[in-house]
């Protein structure tokens, strides 16, 4: 409508122009003839000029319906809009249940109606699904998710900041898991914000950490590992049995004396945080759980004080992740099983923090001192003790008083059960069983 009052009017202009000149081209003749022709031409180029601004105008409205249709374009409503490379909008960074990696792509088609998209890090950002959705006053935020046919495959639903969106996923088979994303200028500026998780066999603790942290060293003798991205920016993980009898209190009370620039201690653990003698700053975190100090560090530059915050909660949080009952009963089973025919001094026995677990639990602290006291004298660990293919066995005594002081540990596999047979000088043997239903000594 707009475009046709305007080729009107301009029509009007040129008929009253026509008209004038024909008038004046009666009396003048020539000359009003050739001013007729001029102005005619000025009228056909502003129509042409009317008709090509019409054209852009109605180019942009589909542009802008196209984006408002597709999520593309964040509402003023929205506070603070972020630029991705791809769209205005939001994008965020982050795991479903801890284990896979996801990148999202938010845009605001109204201020609570959200349209985007994701894609799983393994399957590229080619295979995206199809994100529509809404947010309520309390920035409570649910997505459906959408395969390439159109079927609602998923639900993301949780809370939602400028920072994060965190919650519960539930998949097309209505399993729900954990979720949390980051949004990229969290922790870094150039990385996506994925952590992996790094599982110690020896002393059995998991710790997270960030994918930028793309290279690794085991150590040597199997303690822990390093990971890092350059030779200013790497976290390094370890474990190692408390030998000399330390508490947390007074290894914490080592470190303090050292006037470090941040300290805090509580329960089983401290952290320490302060310069390093190059200017750069490192965050330490040690817990002393079942006889074993586990500690984490991560250095980085001081210009990246701000960016790594949310990187250094991640990781140090729940750092040392304990093992579950059945992940430690595999362990202890595979540990008997591959250390068959070894000397308990080789692979310090009664240090190994899932059997020194279950020892004290089993005799007390009292007793483990007394085993350890007098574990002098030993045999190999071996299998098939009273002829039992399930059974290992390892025994231990006094130096030159073997058969007074003597110690036997044995293993069920099948049962999961730990037996030992304490003979203490001048008593009777003592028998600790974890399951009263077996009974490998009789």
């Amino acid at each position: 409508m707009k475009r046709t009052g305007l080729i009107i009017i301009a029509i009007i202009v040129l008929s009253l122009i026509s008209l004038l000149g024909y008038r004046s081209y009666k009396s003048t003749g020539e000359l009003q003839k050739k001013r007729l022709y001029e102005d005619s031409i000025r009228v056909a180029d502003s129509i042409a000029a009317i008709e090509a601004a019409e054209e852009e105008y109605q180019r942009q409205m589909a542009i802008e319906k196209e984006q408002e249709e597709f999520g593309l374009e964040v509402s003023n409503d929205v506070p603070n809009p972020t630029v991705g490379s791809t769209i205005i909008g939001f994008e965020y960074y982050g795991m479903i249940n801890e284990k896979y990696p996801i990148v999202m792509r938010l845009g605001w088609r109204k201020p609570n109606e959200i349209g985007g998209s994701y894609y799983y890090v393994k399957n590229g950002s080619n295979n995206t699904l199809e994100l529509s959705g809404s947010m309520n006053s309390n920035d409570y935020m649910i997505l459906k998710e959408y395969n390439s046919a159109g079927e609602n495959t998923g639900t993301f639903e949780g809370k939602w900041s400028l920072n994060s969106y965190s919650g519960t996923f539930t998949n097309y088979k209505g399993v729900k898991m954990p979720f949390k994303l980051y949004s990229e200028t969290t922790a870094t500026n150039d990385s996506d914000i994925i952590f992996n998780s790094y599982q110690n066999s020896r002393f059995n603790y998991t710790i997270t950490y960030p994918s930028f942290l793309n290279k690794r060293q085991e150590s040597e003798n199997g303690d822990g590992c390093k990971f890092y991205m350059d030779d200013n920016t790497y976290l390094i993980v370890s474990g190692m049995y408390n030998a000399l009898d330390e508490s947390i209190i007074s290894r914490y009370n080592e470190y303090k004396s050292k006037s470090v620039t941040y300290s805090i201690q509580k329960d089983n653990w401290f952290v320490i945080s302060d310069y390093t003698s190059d200017g750069n700053i490192f965050y330490t975190k040690t817990a002393l759980q079942n006889g074993v100090f586990f500690t984490a560090t991560f250095y980085y530059p001081v210009k990246d004080k701000d960016k790594y915050n949310s990187v250094i909660k991640k990781i140090f949080t729940n750092f040392p992740l304990k093992s579950n009952t059945s992940s430690i009963s595999n362990s202890l089973s595979s540990f008997f099983s591959k250390n068959v025919g070894k000397y308990p001094s080789d692979i310090n026995l009664l240090e190994f923090p899932l059997l020194k677990t279950r020892l004290i639990a089993l005799v007390g602290n009292n007793n483990y001192n007394f085993i350890k006291t007098y574990f002098q004298v030993v045999t190999p660990i071996k299998i098939g003790f009273n002829k039992n293919p399930n059974l290992y066995e390892v025994s231990g005594g006094e130096e030159h008083n073997c058969m007074s002081n003597n110690t036997t540990i044995v293993y069920n596999q099948q049962l999961d059960n730990l037996t030992v047979q304490l003979i203490k000088e001048g008593s009777d043997p003592f028998i600790f069983q974890e399951k009263k239903d077996d009974s490998p000594f009789e």
